[in-house]
């Protein structure tokens, strides 16, 4: 009789843990539910008058966060997933929005999908193949605070929300990590931007520019996102025209095989950059600290100079380039070089490259300049 009771007793035990899970569990999701209505419909907030600016370019993930850390919703996620339900994310816009702590989602989207008509904006123009460092002289004239600020803020600030920047590693070389990897091309920008949105505008654009498709195709020739930069770096600076620029991709990437009987890149591009850029930013040869400067030059004559692609990219290459660098001609040239009227003339030996050479001046010689 007494083991019957201790039974029925631990039963009803088991039973009154059960009911009480079931209600802790609807508790939850009871208030989750509350939680989520209450920010979607914009309640149990302090009315507060919110002013937005949202640059031109800026993806809804980061508007949603904005969106959060100014108040306006409690969740940046939920937004993010509201957005993309209803549509909204391909709709927003860009402008200055007056907002107020308490509007609905509804309400928020309603005004972010106003499109900002009459706004003054300054043009900037990054063109392809240009550096960081000409980059912040580029913002500084502008008026976007000084080259310094740019340099400091592109090379040591924390973008790392940005999706690209999981796929990047730094050569322990490298002059400036964001060297390459800021997308020329022209934007506006509001007189009121900062140096650090007008970098992660640039670094957002990046960022849309490479595909997974790209990845794809880095990873199918074993090259890092770093590699394929620097490389399509190279080839931006040797050959400007896209035209041309599958050619000189394919002499590099016979360089870059292994085995190759000519393992340095022989590009004297690296060396422009060099006295260009990397000298002047610390104030001369003697400032350049150890290690940067062999790791960036890549010339066939000297025994010094680096074997493969350079520690980074020596620019910011244009799409057309990175392309190339991703889809090289397929060829047997080892050696490349042009003249003053544009024409390319390719080798596979040394000794062909010599007959290009004088074939070459005799040309430019032509050539009225």
């Amino acid at each position: 009789m007494k083991q019957n009771r201790r039974k029925k007793s631990g039963s009803f035990i088991a039973l009154m843990v059960l009911l009480v899970l079931i209600v802790v569990g609807l508790a939850l999701v009871s208030g989750a539910y509350f939680y989520a209505k209450g920010d979607i419909n914009g309640t149990g907030k302090t009315p507060k008058d919110v002013t937005l600016v949202v640059e031109q370019g800026t993806s809804p993930a980061r508007i949603a966060t904005e969106l959060k850390e100014n108040g306006l919703i409690k969740s940046d996620l939920l937004f993010r997933q509201y957005l993309k339900k209803t549509g909204a994310d391909k709709k927003l816009q860009y402008g200055t929005f007056e907002l107020q702590v308490g509007m609905s989602y509804e309400e928020l989207i309603a005004v972010l999908q106003t499109t900002y008509k009459d706004v003054e904006t300054v043009t900037i123009t990054f063109p392809e193949g240009t550096t960081v460092y000409d980059m912040g002289k580029i913002a500084e004239a502008a008026g976007f605070g000084t080259r310094e600020e740019f340099w400091d803020i592109a090379n040591n600030g924390d973008f790392s929300d940005i999706g690209f920047f999981s796929h990047l590693d730094y050569d322990p070389n490298t002059f400036m990590k964001a060297e390459g990897y800021l997308f020329p091309k022209t934007y506006e920008f509001y007189p009121t931007a900062t140096v650090e949105e007008i970098v992660r505008k640039l670094y957002t654009q990046f960022d849309l520019e490479i595909t997974d498709e790209m990845y794809t195709r880095m990873d199918e020739l074993g090259m890092s996102l770093r590699e394929v930069i620097t490389l399509a770096s190279l080839i931006q600076e040797e050959a400007g025209n896209p035209k041309d620029q599958a050619g000189v991709s394919g002499v590099f990437h016979n360089r870059l095989k292994e085995g190759s009987p000519y393992p340095k890149m022989g590009s004297d591009v690296t060396w422009y950059y060099i006295a260009d850029f990397i000298r002047p930013y610390y104030g001369g040869e003697t400032n350049v600290p150890a290690g940067i400067e062999e790791n960036y030059y890549t010339g066939d004559e000297d025994p010094n100079s680096r074997i493969g692609l350079p520690a980074g990219p020596l620019s910011n290459p244009g799409i057309d380039a990175i392309k190339a660098a991703l889809y090289p001609e397929e060829h047997n040239y080892y050696f490349f070089l042009t003249d003053l009227t544009g024409k390319y003339y390719y080798a596979e030996t040394y000794d062909g490259h010599l007959a290009n050479i004088a074939e070459m001046k005799r040309v430019n010689a032509t050539v009225k300049q």
